[in-house]
């Protein structure tokens, strides 16, 4: 309640504004709304982009659920508007209840409630965590966050395997249907209960282990097809790579028809034969994605096209590798990877309540987390969530000794190495920052710069200016990539395009219309049969359209050139706006 009281005051403003985190929450709320106007639940469509065809989505229903219920409930007594600020604010103070009771359940299996208590407060300082966690923020990133601790939660648990399996199943394939790119901590957490299952001898623990495993993955390929159906209907002839599809769920299914069946044999009683289980079940699900979708086999963007890849994807720091997305972030990262590591050397070396087999399941489950949020910034945060839960036993033990010490400095300074030791996302980039050699008088000029850049930026996402462009009515407007779903959420107007991948030949429109001379930017905007052309001069998308492109569309309309195809009208608010007059240089398609 303290943490989510502090969070709800520092988002008061957004909350008041009705501003969304980001664009893909502004555009969840908008799939959210169109649900419960009455878009079918199978149908995630959204039509108000890319018209008349609409704009596909790859996001599923089941995040819609909590917000969507919440907003059925208040609406009543709130009306809609009120009702969708409430939910929004709520929801995800909602998750961040789920990973405070996860980490804090978690610790104390495993290290005790003094460690429990301290990972479950320290939850605050995860910067990268709780910005997925703010009121306001209610895409489906907050929940992968919950169900990756739900699978450490069944990970962790011995007292009950075959609940712990049931549980594992039922959130690996939740994961997967919110988002594949759960899939390779998926494999990762079934790679490691496999591991335990190689890893038995004949009369371990009573045999209460010799079924997890199998039993697992039962549980993932049976939830997994259950909730596609759910979302997606009987559709089994569609496959694609950045979504659950028929092809995973065909591949799981292999792979625990093979596996559960040969555990009750007499293949169960060595690691050896185990070993080839595991081989021939794999080897069979790599065949049914090469057979069903060869294509997905690789990269799920490696048929995203090359003009997009360039000017949107590769510029969205959340799915680049960390090495791309600057020095502070890395400092942030590394630094806590560093801290869980040292977590780890506490544990091997001075923690005997944890058995040597799970300290080497944990080290192996953080080594591996740590490598794809290296390589996929986005997922780092999970290994941070782990680096947390691994650090809090060493500090509760440094603090303990602190408390032994004799002199007030000694004492007060081992609770100051603990506590940064708890907070190393906060601690490491302010210490970066600090020792960073000192501005000039160029970096000076240039930060002025920026901090003007980022003023107009924010005018540009302001809810009244955003608002305001409701005035154009229901027209088509063609507008950047980043603004869209904001437009999309509070006004009527349809749009050509926002960043999201499956609608990426329209997103090439939108960026050629903005790069190339104004003649092709002019027959894209009438093939289209756009209305309106709404810029602002704040847009750090349009800018570096205009570094890319000096000679393209925007480059001279932003800078004052006029064209007999567009008429200026009145700014609104910080929005230039152009009426598109349908010449015969327009109708030339």
């Amino acid at each position: 309640m303290i943490l989510s009281a502090l969070l709800i005051f520092a988002q008061w403003p957004q909350i008041m504004a009705f501003q969304m985190g980001d664009a893909d929450d502004n555009l969840r709320m908008v799939q959210i709304m169109d649900w419960l106007a009455g878009q079918s639940w199978f149908d995630v469509t959204q039509y108000r982009i890319n018209p008349p065809d609409g704009g596909p989505m790859h996001w599923s229903r089941l995040v819609d659920v909590p917000v969507g219920t919440l907003i059925v409930l208040l609406q009543p007594v709130f009306g809609p508007t009120v009702a969708s600020q409430i939910a929004a604010a709520v929801i995800p103070l909602v998750t961040l209840g789920f990973v405070l009771l996860l980490t804090a359940r978690i610790t104390d299996r495993l290290f005790g409630h003094p460690a429990a208590l301290l990972a479950a407060a320290a939850v605050l300082a995860i910067v990268p965590l709780v910005n997925q966690l703010l009121p306001m923020r209610i895409d489906h990133h907050g929940w992968q966050i919950v169900l990756f601790l739900t699978c450490l939660w069944a990970l962790t648990d011995r007292a009950r395997p075959k609940r712990a399996a049931i549980i594992l199943g039922i959130a690996a394939a939740a994961w997967l249907e919110i988002s594949v790119e759960g899939l390779p901590f998926v494999i990762l957490f079934l790679g490691l209960f496999a591991l335990r299952w190689l890893l038995l001898r004949p009369g371990d623990e009573n045999g209460r282990f010799e079924q997890q495993f199998p039993l697992a993955l039962v549980s993932t390929a049976a939830a997994s097809f259950l909730l596609y159906v759910a979302t997606e209907g009987l559709r089994f002839q569609s496959n694609y790579c950045d979504a659950l599809s028929p092809f995973h769920l065909a591949s799981l299914a292999v792979i625990a028809a093979i596996i559960y069946p040969a555990s009750f044999t007499a293949l169960n009683r060595s690691p050896g034969a185990r070993l080839m289980i595991c081989a021939v079940a794999g080897a069979a699900g790599i065949a049914m994605v090469l057979l069903i979708a060869p294509q997905c086999a690789g990269d799920a963007f490696s048929n995203l096209d090359p003009l997009v890849r360039d000017y949107w994807f590769d510029r969205t720091p959340e799915g680049l590798p960390l090495w791309r997305i600057g020095t502070v972030r890395w400092v942030q990262i590394g630094a806590a990877i560093a801290v869980g590591l040292a977590g780890f050397v506490y544990l091997f070396r001075m923690n005997e309540s944890v058995p040597g087999r799970d300290k080497l399941v944990l080290l192996l489950l953080f080594l591996g987390s740590a490598i794809v949020g290296v390589y996929v910034s986005r997922v780092s945060v999970y290994v941070l969530c782990l680096a947390n839960i691994l650090v809090a036993p060493m500090v509760w033990h440094i603090f303990r000794v602190s408390d032994q010490r004799d002199g007030l400095a000694s004492r007060m300074g081992l609770k100051m190495i603990g506590a940064m030791m708890l907070a190393p996302t906060l601690v490491a980039p302010m210490a970066y920052v600090a020792l960073a050699s000192p501005p000039d008088a160029d970096s000076g000029a240039s930060a002025a710069e920026a901090k003007a850049r980022f003023e107009k930026a924010v005018r540009c996402n302001a809810l009244p200016s955003i608002q305001a462009l409701g005035a154009l009515g229901n027209a088509r407007i063609m507008a950047g990539l980043d603004v869209s779903p904001s437009i999309l959420h509070h006004t009527k107007l349809s749009v050509v395009a926002t960043g999201h991948h499956r609608n990426q030949y329209a997103m090439k429109d939108v960026i050629l219309t903005f790069t190339e001379p104004p003649e092709k930017a002019a027959k894209i905007m009438a093939r289209r049969d756009i209305e309106y052309l709404v810029t602002c001069d704040g847009s750090p998308e349009l800018a570096y359209y205009k570094l890319r492109a000096p000679d393209g569309f925007w480059a001279k309309a932003g800078a004052g050139e006029a064209f007999d195809w567009l008429e200026p009208l009145p700014m609104i608010g910080p929005y230039n706006v152009w009426r598109i007059k349908k010449s015969e240089m327009l109708n030339d398609r």
